[in-house]
């Protein structure tokens, strides 16, 4: 049987508490994945409003910067370093599962 037809034969529900919610701009923005949501929320605001808006809304850093009335280069950098902090926290986290 094709997958196509195989997946019609069952339905996913979502539920509300399935998801992390952020706003950012007067948007909701649901992440499913709990240990990125746990990431992102150890993220200072103004950081967690950057990747939001960078990866989410596709924005650029220059977009980011009129939104939140900054310089490029400064959400240039914050971007760069949140990054890192989130590569480090969900590294730490695989690394603990493999201890397991």
């Amino acid at each position: 049987m094709p997958q196509y037809e195989v997946d019609k034969l069952f339905t996913e529900d979502e539920y509300f508490f399935d998801s992390t919610y952020f706003e950012v701009m007067d948007q909701t923005v649901a992440i499913k994945n709990d240990k990125l949501a746990e990431a992102i929320e150890s993220l200072a605001k103004e950081k967690q409003q950057i990747i939001l808006l960078s990866y989410f809304f596709d924005m650029t850093d220059r977009e980011i910067a009129e939104v939140l009335d900054s310089f490029r280069s400064t959400i240039q950098r914050k971007k760069v370093h949140s990054i890192k902090e989130l590569k480090i926290k969900l590294e730490v986290e695989v690394n603990e599962r493999k201890k397991e």
